[in-house]
């Protein structure tokens, strides 16, 4: 994991710690062969584009990152919804499919 997240903080503006990167088995399937639309995805979360989530969801995000509270992005990729979670300690965070959690 190393080298995507190496790429990836290349690439995106950073407004939280991510901490380590872990990547479900349904996600690897997902992505599989195509590591640039994750770290694409990965990048959004971690520059403060939440996704497809509701205004409210969107509010609570944008308090849960100053406050040290859990962040949830949701994307769409290859027809299935993609989640990431940041945890509120900063420790990791997680692509997962939503069945996964």
């Amino acid at each position: 994991m190393t080298n995507l997240h190496t790429a990836f903080a290349q690439k995106s503006t950073s407004l939280f710690a991510l901490g380590r990167l872990l990547i479900s088995q349904g996600s690897r399937r997902l992505f599989n062969g195509k590591i640039y639309e994750l770290i694409e995805l990965i990048g959004r979360h971690h520059s403060g584009d939440w996704g497809l989530i509701s205004d409210e969801d969107w509010q609570s995000n944008d308090l849960a990152m100053r406050r040290g509270w859990r962040i949830l992005s949701v994307y769409r990729a290859a027809g299935e919804l993609v989640w990431i979670i940041t945890e509120g300690d900063r420790s990791a965070t997680t692509v997962l499919l939503p069945d996964e959690y």
